[in-house]
C-alpha cells in the first residue's frame, strides 16, 4: 500500500489540500469498514434470534403493514432486487412457518403472501425491538441530527449512486 505522502506526491498540486483529501478518504474507508459492518450486524441482531435475516424481517413487516395483498414480484420491486432474490428470502420464511402463499383469485398464476399467526407474533416482537432501538438513536442524536444524516444519505444516493457507473452496474444486477 502506498504511503499517504507518496500518494500526495503522485497526485501533485496543493500538498495541504491533497493531504486533507486523502485523510478524508482514509477516514471514510476506516469508518465504512467498522460502521458498515456494525450497522448490518446491529440491524440483523434481533431478527437472527428468530432464525431470519434483517431482509426477511423487512418482508414480514411489509406484508403486515401492506394495504393491499403482496406478491413476490411486488416485494422484488419494493426492494429493487430480482424475483429470485426475494424468492430465496420468502422460501426461508415459508420454511419457518412465518408466511404462507395463497392463489390470487383474480389470476391463479400469481400467489399472494400472508403472515401466519407465528409470523405475526414474531413480526410484532421485532417491530417493538426496532422501535426501541430507533428511539435510543434519537435519544443520543436528536431528531434534527438524524434527519440531517438521512437527508445526506438520500442526497448521496441521488447524486452519486444513481449517476455513478458502479451504481448503475449494481442497479442492473438487481433488476435481473
Amino acid at each position: 500500500m502506498l504511503s499517504t505522502v507518496k500518494r500526495i506526491v503522485e497526485l501533485g498540486g496543493n500538498m495541504t489540500e491533497k493531504k486533507q483529501d486523502l485523510e478524508l478518504m482514509q477516514g471514510y474507508i476506516e469508518e465504512y469498514l467498522f460502521v458498515g459492518k456494525y450497522l448490518n450486524e446491529f440491524a440483523s441482531g434481533p431478527a437472527s434470534d428468530f432464525g431470519m435475516s434483517f431482509d426477511q424481517w423487512l418482508i414480514l413487516t411489509e406484508i403486515a403493514q401492506a394495504e393491499t395483498l403482496l406478491s413476490v414480484m411486488d416485494l422484488a420491486d419494493m426492494h429493487r432486487v430480482t424475483r429470485s432474490a426475494i424468492s430465496r428470502q420468502v422460501a426461508g420464511l415459508l420454511k419457518q412457518d412465518y408466511v404462507y402463499e395463497e392463489d390470487d383469485m383474480a389470476d391463479r398464476r400469481h400467489k399472494t403472501l400472508h403472515l401466519t399467526p407465528k409470523g405475526s407474533e414474531v413480526e410484532d416482537k421485532l417491530w417493538d425491538v426496532a422501535q426501541d432501538r430507533f428511539k435510543g438513536w434519537l435519544d443520543v442524536f436528536g431528531r434534527g441530527k438524524f434527519q440531517e444524516t438521512l437527508d445526506f444519505i438520500r442526497d448521496f444516493e441521488e447524486k452519486i449512486v444513481q449517476r455513478d457507473r458502479w451504481g448503475s452496474r449494481i442497479k442492473k444486477s438487481h433488476e435481473g
